[in-house]
């Protein structure tokens, strides 16, 4: 314990006899433990933190790989198959996503979209904010 308080006060007089240095390396610090603190702020609302939906624990996705390692996007008849057939999912539901040009009232824009089955709000155990959810006459 006496080696650690003689070396603490050789450090603080060290200091003392540079401010500049000490502010240096006071600021780079403080930029250092911010950095650290926004990123782990970003990566626990991403990816730490549960999705914000009734038992997520329960959600799957599936998809096929092709052997050059991509993804296969399922055929509506292979989705049809497995939602008929499946004895394991109390719920199937399908989505596609894909970029759009959308216009409202000025310049297009690119947007992130996704054509959905009409069973996937249900299956997700969520309402959508406005409107209504999609019917199942409507997934055609």
């Amino acid at each position: 314990m006496d080696s650690f308080l003689y070396d603490l006060r050789h450090a603080v007089r060290g200091l003392r006899r540079s401010p500049g240095f000490t502010l240096l390396a006071v600021g780079a610090l403080a930029l250092g433990i911010g950095a650290s603190s926004s990123i782990f702020c970003v990566l626990d609302g991403i990816l730490f933190r549960p999705l914000p939906l009734p038992q997520p624990e329960r959600l799957y996705a599936i998809h096929e790989v092709r052997p050059d390692g991509a993804d296969n996007w399922w055929s509506p008849a292979n989705y049809l198959d497995l939602a008929r057939e499946s004895r394991t999912f109390s719920s199937v539901a399908a989505f596609y996503p894909f970029e759009w040009n959308v216009s409202i009232g000025g310049e297009p824009e690119r947007a992130e979209v996704a054509a959905v089955s009409a069973s996937l709000f249900p299956t997700l155990g969520i309402q959508p904010a406005l409107g209504r959810i999609f019917a199942p006459e409507e997934d055609a």
